[in-house]
Formats: C-alpha cells, structure tokens, sequence
C-alpha cells in the first residue's frame, strides 16, 4: 500500500498547533458551562416574577438535558458527514447560534410554552458544540486522547467555576432576564467566534496530519506482512527439510 503526500510546505501540523486547537475547544466547553450549571440561580426569580410552579420550570431544564445529550451521536455523525474542512466550523457555529437565541428567549419568556422552547434550542446548541469539541479532540491526539477528552470535558466544568459569582450578582442588580440577555450576547457570541480561530483554521494541516496517520500505518502494516512472509517461508522450508 501507498500513501503520496505533497513535499515542501505540506509538513505535519506542529505540537503547538494541535495544543491551540484543544485550547480553543475547550473554551467553547466553558462558554456553554452555565446553560446547564448556572441555571439554578434563574429557577427562583423567575417563579417568583411570574408565579410559576418550581417543577413547571424544572421541566424546560429537563428538555435541555435531553436535548443536549440524545442528539450528539446524531451531530458528530454530521460533523463527520460533512468532512474535516466543514464539519467542526458548521457544527460550532450553528451550536453558538443555538445557544445565543436560546437563552435570548429566555430572558424574553412570558410563559412557560416560551421557556420551554428556549430550552430546546439551546439544548440543541450546546449538544452541538460538546460533542465536535470532544470529536475535534480525539482527532487531533491519537496519541493523547484520554488527556485531550477529560481537558475538554474538564472545560464544560470550569466554565461555571468562573461565572457562578457573576451570574449572581447580576440577578441581584439587574434581575433574572437581563441577566439572561447579557449572558447570551457574551458567550453565545463568543463560541460563536473562536471557531474562526481554531475549529476553522488549518484544514490542510488537519488532511496532512490524517495523512500521515494512514502513511504510518500503511508502513507498520507493510512491515508486518513482509515479516509474516518471511516467516511463513521459513516455517515451510523448515517442514520440507523434515519431510525429506
């Protein structure tokens, strides 16, 4: 078997660069922390404002849930679909899409129907991005795939670490649904954007770096054939000798 790949500039990404990546993919994790983390701060003023039923409002965190983890093997399969140029840049910037309009109607909800829809986009979303950042990961360390998945999860964590306070001092000053607003703009816009940064950039770096994992283990696989004929000869020649 033979694998060609272009000489001069076409080199295999750097270390550095793969680290960049898993960086940016974490980051995405983090800006979609609080959609699940942070919503416990909004259950209590938004019973209070608009006297709904705790459980009622439960509910449209449920349909996150949900949403945010059946639909992954449905999303990375379109992410794979559309291919490494494609895949990861659409799926992050639909899911940052998702995600700002998500919670956008949330701070508009005048009714439970309303919530309750916010949470399904914004389920959506977030699966979006969790599993290309997950997938993106694995892609980029074959060598170092558990470190890369756990810093890449450990992001979805850290995120709330850093905003739990902010979110509730803006509750406290400028209510629940402005509080939504200004969250949605902020990380919203932000996974939206880093995919132009990292998910997007290097497509040919990332066919290279495919490549040359296939060129590896067409060599390893070549090896082993020859040395199996080799000792397939051997074994025959060694029960001729005794035949005669």
């Amino acid at each position: 078997m033979n694998v060609s790949l272009a000489t001069g500039s076409s080199q295999a990404p750097s270390n550095g660069y793969r680290w960049m990546q898993l960086i940016i993919g974490v980051v995405c994790m983090a800006m979609i922390a609080n959609l699940q983390y942070g919503w416990t701060y909004f259950v209590g003023p938004m019973a209070k404002a608009h006297s709904w039923d705790v459980g009622a409002i439960q509910v449209a965190f449920s349909i996150f849930v949900a949403l945010e983890t059946w639909l992954t093997p449905l999303q990375g399969w379109i992410v794979d679909s559309l291919g490494p140029q494609r895949g990861p840049r659409l799926m992050v910037a639909a899911g940052g899409i998702f995600v700002l309009l998500g919670w956008l109607v949330n701070s508009k909800a005048e009714s439970l129907e309303m919530l309750y829809l916010g949470a399904v986009i914004s389920g959506v979303g977030a699966g979006g991005i969790y599993a290309t950042c997950v997938g993106n990961a694995v892609k980029w360390f074959p060598d170092r795939r558990g470190l890369a998945v756990g810093l890449t999860a450990g992001g979805f964590g850290g995120g709330a670490v850093v905003t739990v306070i902010p979110i509730q001092m803006m509750i406290a000053s400028i209510g629940y649904a402005d509080t939504f607003f200004w969250f949605a703009l902020g990380q919203g816009s932000h996974a939206l954007g880093e995919h132009r940064h990292a998910l997007r950039a290097g497509h040919r770096q990332l066919r290279i770096h495919f490549s040359l994992e296939v060129l590896n283990c067409s060599r390893a696989a070549d090896a082993r054939f020859r040395h199996g004929d080799r000792a397939g000869f051997g074994d025959r020649g060694s029960r001729g000798a005794r035949r005669q």
